[in-house]
């Protein structure tokens, strides 16, 4: 028998009949080392199933069972509880959360580890500052995992010193009786039926002296807004206006708790520690920063892979930094290593976490010293041409117009305008360099045969493997395309769709929109944004996120879908679109758009360097064509994966063997994890991503405003290119591909 009184677990129920069995089932199913009685009081609940509920089990003994004749609301209930027995802790848990194992003994240790702990919270899945993976989210619960496997991982961290709060979290708040004693209960008056009442009670603690702990080693899910989701808006506005008046340091303490954000080292931790004790086979794939289409590609291969395998994400961070990532199935693992001084916790990081295999997928801005992990490691690796960087460092092959060199003879001078060598390389020294990455690869990717042939001029003792991406065979085959009827007295509607710069033939496309045409039988629709301004004779729609794409086709209308490339697009996730859309498509003979579109009705191919008017003259003899055969119904039996021999799904995973597992240099001490997880401090970038997202999307929708479009035209194309590039540096998630 313990020495110490009691806590009473109080659980306030209104509604919600599933999730309050649960809750229940979870509190009564859990180990209790330390006494303590479970009272859940019926706040009137209009739930009769539930009301019968609670009367029958509270028959077993099992629990306590208090009702309130009327319905008195959330601060009144809790209070009515905490005041029951005025000796003992209480832990007020809601009706929508689960409970495992010894959650309440871990508790109550933290509880006691300091006199001046007035509270204690633990991380849940849906908790704001104590939530995991990510901070202030209402997260899915990571890796699929239960309740109880979640936090059977977090109870294995003891750490000597607390992490303290400016407020605790009231979905499962253990308060200690001697705060109640010192600030009394809830304030009742003030915050009515409920919201905000624990952040009043947490700041009156503060005034004298309290603090509040989050307890490091308990996870409890909590599903969030089940007994007053109708309401929860109208209560959070009114508690926020009170603790505004009454506390106005609160939002400022809350606001630097979140930008120190102390438990992130120990969320980081506990995600790689789950990551590494999966079963799973894992493969490292080495990317750029600059998101884009291989960032789309990434993302996809995570998903074709879910059930199957991890694929962790390196990419550069800074100058001399590394980011490892890994956000697949609800995880948000991201961890900073210096090139300087954490390279080898790095490589040990990857043998802890068993990677057998690596995958580059690009190489630009990657310290060089990192192109040497498939050696140190001793690990085979793959390599996937996403575009011409290895070749002479310019990405599209492109001048210092956007346009396709075309002559191999003028390619080293034209392209180094647009894309200097880095610096320290000549161009014999930087193709020494890719034949040192590629000539090790056990195998070589390319997306469409079109980039496999113009490697193989440069480098024909490679055998590389055509592979469509993924999304091929997710679709498996695309609808037949159909003709758009067209009136005699409607325009043709051309939309051009994606993130244009001047090599995807942003130019050709405004060219084209403003070449005049007497009848004036064209209309020119830009989905998404161009590198600058378009003119008026282009309606430009804006950027989009993927998900939106095809309903904005169809709003639309387009009776074409052009694609004026100005480069050998590698593969083009866009076509895809315009695919799965069904609607007739134009496009330059440079690139992957030949093979993709080959044998498809209403599919057409022309010479990539036509002038505008040849451009206008094709879409007016296509509108004429329509004109005569708006009905007119197409047959394609296609496959979405055209003939390529080499399919993910069942020849992307070879067998491999990990390297042996050494964690002596990954022990879970508080200095490791803090290392492990903030390499000199923080990650190297001044926006995070919905912060740079949100900034693109303002200036590009600014940028469409006549009078800035007109100043942006003044601006220098490097200069807004350089600022695009920082605003878009890292993935933007679920942004259409560039």
């Amino acid at each position: 028998m313990s020495v110490n009184p009691p806590v009473d677990i109080i659980i306030p129920v209104y509604d919600g009949f599933d999730q309050t069995v649960r809750c229940i089932d979870s509190v009564l199913a859990s180990d209790y080392a330390h006494d303590c009685e479970i009272i859940i009081i019926n706040d009137g609940s209009p739930n009769q199933k539930l009301t019968d509920y609670l009367m029958e089990h509270a028959d077993t003994g099992k629990f306590t069972l208090l009702t309130n004749e009327q319905n008195l609301g959330f601060v009144a209930t809790v209070n009515k509880g905490m005041r029951l027995h005025e000796d003992r802790d209480v832990v007020l848990v809601n009706s929508d959360t689960i409970v495992a194992n010894n959650w309440l003994d871990r508790l109550y240790e933290c509880a006691i580890s300091d006199d001046a702990i007035a509270t204690v919270t633990p991380f849940s899945n849906n908790a704001e500052i104590c939530s995991f993976p990510v901070l202030c989210k209402s997260n899915e619960l990571v890796g699929d995992k239960s309740v109880s496997e979640i936090d059977s991982f977090f109870s294995k961290y003891h750490f000597s010193e607390p992490i303290f709060m400016p407020t605790a979290v009231g979905f499962c708040m253990y308060i200690k009786r001697s705060a109640l004693k010192k600030v009394g209960y809830f304030d009742e008056e003030a915050f009515g039926r409920g919201y905000g009442e624990e952040n009043d009670f947490c700041l009156r603690c503060e005034a004298v002296g309290l603090r509040h702990a989050l307890c490091t080693n308990v996870f409890v899910f909590h599903e969030g807004g089940v007994s007053f989701s109708h309401e929860k808006l109208e209560r959070v506005e009114n508690a926020m206006q009170i603790l505004d008046k009454k506390y106005p340091h609160y939002h400022r303490l809350v606001h630097e708790h979140i930008q120190q954000d102390p438990a992130r080292h120990l969320r980081q931790k506990i995600q790689l520690d789950m990551l590494a004790e999966e079963s799973r086979r894992t493969i490292l794939f080495m990317t750029h920063d600059m998101g884009g289409g291989i960032q789309n590609h990434i993302n996809e291969m995570q998903a074709f892979f879910s059930d199957k395998i991890n694929i962790l994400v390196l990419k550069p961070n800074g100058e001399e930094g590394l980011e490892l990532c890994f956000t697949a199935r609800h995880f948000d693992l991201h961890l900073f290593f210096s090139m300087r001084s954490d390279f080898s916790l790095l490589v040990d990081t990857l043998v802890y976490l068993g990677v057998e295999r690596i995958h580059i997928h690009h190489v630009m801005r990657m310290p060089v010293k990192a192109l040497e992990l498939p050696r140190i490691l001793a690990l085979p690796y793959d390599v996937t041409l996403h575009d011409y960087y290895f070749i002479n460092a310019n990405p599209t092959l492109t001048d210092k117009q956007g346009i396709f060199v075309e002559d191999p003879k003028d390619r080293p001078v034209k392209c180094a305008e647009s894309y200097p060598l880095p610096t320290g390389y000549s161009l014999s020294s930087w193709q020494v360099f890719s034949r040192s990455v590629l000539d090790g690869a056990k195998r070589i990717f390319s997306p469409s045969k079109a980039c496999a042939q113009i490697y193989n001029s440069y480098f024909p003792h490679l055998s590389i493997t055509v592979a469509y991406h993924p999304d091929a065979e997710m679709i498996k085959s695309y609808p037949a395309p159909y003709v758009v009827p067209v009136a005699e007295n409607e325009k043709l509607r051309i939309a051009v769709i994606g993130a244009v710069s001047r090599e995807k033939g942003a130019d050709k496309f405004e060219h084209t929109a403003c070449h005049r045409d007497p009848l004036d039988r064209l209309e020119f629709h830009l989905i998404g944004y161009a590198y600058k301004p378009m003119r008026e004779t282009i309606t430009s729609h804006g950027a989009y996120k993927n998900d939106e794409l095809q309903g904005l086709i169809e709003q639309i209308n387009p009776h074409v879908i052009w694609f004026p490339a100005q480069w050998p697009e590698t593969y083009c996730y866009v076509l895809s679109s315009a695919l799965e859309s069904g609607r007739p498509i134009m496009a330059s003979n440079l690139g992957s758009f030949e093979e993709r579109l080959a044998g498809r009705p209403l599919s057409y191919i022309r010479r990539w360097n036509d002038e505008p008017e040849q451009w206008k003259n094709a879409f007016i003899e296509l509108r004429e064509w329509m004109l005569e055969h708006s009905y007119e119904q197409t047959v394609w039996d296609n496959c979405a994966s055209g003939d390529a021999v080499f399919r993910y799904a069942e020849d992307f995973i070879v067998d491999t063997q990990p390297s042996a597992r050494n964690l002596s240099t990954l022990a879970s001490d508080m200095e490791t994890m803090r290392t492990l997880s903030f390499p000199h401090g923080e990650k190297q970038e001044v926006l995070d991503p919905g912060k740079r997202e949100k900034l693109l999307r303002f200036l590009l929708l600014l940028r469409e405003k006549p009078v800035i479009r007109t100043l942006v035209r003044l601006i220098p194309f490097e200069l807004q290119r350089t600022i695009k590039r920082k605003l878009s540096r890292k993935p933007i998630h679920d942004v259409m591909n560039s």
